[in-house]
């Protein structure tokens, strides 16, 4: 009679090995080449594709707005009505303006003489400009691309530079860079340096906590409204109160026409977008991402990742524990070992999956998905290989094999 009952305990080498190989295999997985990824499209959806992102478009209620936040619609104004525009809002004593208006081209016909006159003649703006050539391995940029049009004064610069710009723009923007380094300095981005002038402390804060790139907590869009909204036909209109923009953090830049009307400049996917998988159109302006960071910088409102050593320690107990679970299963019930192990991983993913998720939504706290579902989808093939062939091999170079003792 068989006996359905395991032949050792929970604390098996074997087990251990088996896990072992597992990541090992992960790990040179981690370090081969990128460039063998796919560019169908089928793939692309899949590389985009965040699990997280089911919380930010589906599961969070609906917030306060940024009430420290105005944002500022330019529309298409050439520059002679956009130095109208700030010359109206600077008269409502704002704390800082944020220019994200990138000026490539001068024009020289008297609107950049009058642009740069009105930005240079207050100590509160901030304009934006780009970085080329971001090296991922130094995480350095080659240089910076300054506005086309020249400025009379010392002009305080952030950059807006995004990493899915460039020839990412029709990802999804999750990540922004606090600041990097051009050469031997320091640049900050758009919204680091906004902060800086509206709350020290909270520049402090991301400075502290020294992540080359952070992800950007998504609360509010200006289709919530998540923030106070004014577009360029009122900010020129004389007869309009602005004096919202009083103490407050006002950002010039580009939405389109009008709310209603939504363009393809300026515009990326975020994971506020409603259809989370499979997306038909970019959800939220440039602009307005920059709001997004300020408000998580002012407001403490980080996302936070387990250490990679907690969530590798993690990773090695649910794999570990499986391998057991699994020999246990093929133990007792051999004939139904195929159909049981797959219902056991599947069951194993999806608790893990809402289990993240959940952490994440009362927490912001993300636990690394990737190694360990990996990790858990090829445990059966694992256990197979060592058994059918890494088991054998050992037994043969065992050397306590003639007394009866196995591994």
């Amino acid at each position: 009679m068989r006996d359905p009952i395991i032949k050792y305990g929970f604390l098996q080498f074997k087990f251990f090995l088996i896990t072992a190989i597992i990541f090992l295999f992960l790990w040179i997985l981690s370090v081969l080449p990128y460039n063998l990824a796919l560019n169908d499209p089928i793939s692309n959806a899949l590389i985009d594709f965040d699990a997280y992102d089911i919380v930010f478009s589906k599961m969070r209620p609906q917030v306060t707005p940024d009430t420290s936040i105005v944002i500022v619609n330019a529309g298409y104004l050439n520059r002679n009505l956009i130095a109208k525009v700030l010359e109206r809002i600077e008269k409502e004593n704002p704390k800082v303006i944020g220019i994200d208006l990138l000026f490539s081209e001068s024009d020289n016909n008297g609107d950049d003489s009058l642009l740069t006159s009105v930005i240079s003649g207050y100590n509160n703006c901030v304009v934006v400009n780009q970085m080329s050539a971001f090296n991922e391995d130094t995480e350095a940029f080659d240089s910076i691309a300054l506005p086309g049009i020249q400025f009379k004064e010392k002009i305080k610069y952030g950059f807006a530079n995004l990493p899915s710009s460039g020839d990412e723009s029709r990802r999804t923007v999750r990540d922004f860079i606090p600041l990097a380094i051009v050469g031997k300095d320091t640049a900050y981005s758009f919204a680091a340096r906004i902060i800086g002038l509206y709350n020290y402390a909270a520049l402090a804060k991301v400075t502290e906590r020294g992540k080359a790139r952070e992800p950007i907590n998504f609360r509010r869009n200006i289709s919530d409204p998540g923030y106070y909204f004014i577009n360029y036909d009122q900010a020129l209109d004389t007869a309009i109160d602005l004096s919202v923009c009083k103490d407050k953090i006002v950002l010039l830049g580009f939405t389109g026409i009008d709310l209603q009307t939504k363009t393809f400049e300026d515009i990326f996917f975020t994971p506020l977008n409603e259809n989370y998988a499979g997306k038909s159109f970019p959800d939220m302006y440039g602009v307005v991402i920059h709001a997004n960071i300020i408000s998580m910088i002012n407001a403490n409102d980080y996302i936070n990742e387990l250490p990679f050593v907690l969530t590798l320690l993690i990773a090695f107990f649910i794999c570990y524990t499986s391998i057991y679970l699994l020999h246990v299963i093929k133990s007792y019930y051999p004939n139904l070992y195929q159909a049981l192990s797959k219902i056991y991983i599947l069951l194993l993913v999806i608790f893990y999956f809402f289990i993240a998720v959940y952490v994440f939504y009362l927490y912001n706290i993300k636990l690394n998905l990737t190694l360990t579902l990996i990790s858990i989808f090829v445990l059966p093939s694992s256990i197979e290989i060592y058994e059918n062939y890494l088991n054998p091999l050992i037994q043969k170079i065992n050397p306590f094999n003639k007394k009866g003792v196995q591994i």
